[in-house]
């Protein structure tokens, strides 16, 4: 494309590579764990340099997030070459439960759907959870399957009786309406696709950074650090306390989610293919 003057987009679904191979190398050794041999996110000289030399060849490159943008400009990238793009959500298969949800009808139930691995937090989740007090009358629900070695450092914390694994889920879509938030607090991520489903669910967003999710903390989801396990702790435990601060969050959520459907990003993407050809 580039010795053919063709206007050439790369699409970048996470960070820029070199951070995530930092950041996820960094958690590992935290929990005492290898890093796994061929995994996406072990570090690979050659993977690296094939990347880089595509970032620097890009006329343009599609970050998901402020945050994975964020970690390009770190690396040197210029500004003028990223451009912000989203993802989206199916709404024929994600929707909520008669527009709203149904939360004093049921314990506080919180929810996490993803690949069980270090990157995703799920570990910070569950301290934060029992820490929280939330776990005493609520449910904690685990959609996914372990990474070989995390399952066993997780096992006192996945031991309470509040916590409920459900393993790998192929329709998480009914297990999101039927609770109240979604627990996401990623270290590192390009914006995860199960953020827009389960917004679009009815369940309130209680996500890092780094997962790259689109809601404003305290207006339409709450927000942390990574790694900031007090914080999310908190975040918990008003939740859980506060039906009513659930329920504003959630209906402005709710009102906000058609922006984020494919279609919409569609819609958006052929515009920035426009402006840049």
């Amino acid at each position: 494309a580039r010795r053919h003057e063709i206007p050439c987009f790369r699409e970048v679904p996470n960070t820029h590579t070199a951070h995530a191979y930092e950041v996820v190398a960094k958690e590992l050794e935290l929990l005492g764990l290898p890093s796994a041999a061929g995994h996406s996110h072990t570090f690979d000289a050659d993977a690296l340099a094939r990347e880089e030399r595509e970032y620097e060849l890009a006329d343009a490159l599609l970050v998901p997030s402020e945050y994975s943008l964020g970690t390009f400009l770190e690396r040197g990238v210029p500004r003028e070459k990223l451009v912000v793009h989203r993802y989206g959500y199916d709404g024929d298969r994600f929707f909520a439960p008669n527009g709203g949800g149904n939360s004093r009808e049921r314990p506080f139930t919180a929810i996490f759907v993803g690949r069980c691995e270090p990157r995703k937090g799920l570990h910070h989740a569950l301290r934060a959870w029992i820490d929280s007090g939330a776990a005493e009358s609520g449910r904690f629900i685990v959609c996914g399957a372990f990474e070989p070695g995390y399952r066993r450092v997780l096992e006192p914390l996945l031991a309470h009786p509040s916590v409920e694994l459900h393993g790998f889920v192929a329709d998480p879509s009914a297990v999101m309406r039927d609770s109240d938030v979604f627990v996401f607090p990623s270290i590192e991520e390009g914006s995860a696709l199960v953020t827009y489903e389960a917004r679009a669910c009815g369940c309130v967003l209680v996500v890092s950074e780094a997962a790259g999710a689109r809601c404003e903390n305290g207006v339409d989801g709450l927000v942390h650090r990574p790694g900031d396990v007090a914080t999310l702790t908190k975040q918990l435990r008003r939740l859980a306390q506060d039906r009513v601060f659930l329920e504003q969050l959630r209906a402005t959520a709710l009102e906000r989610a058609h922006d984020l459907s494919w279609a919409a990003a569609g819609k958006e993407l052929a515009g920035i293919y426009a402006a840049r050809a």
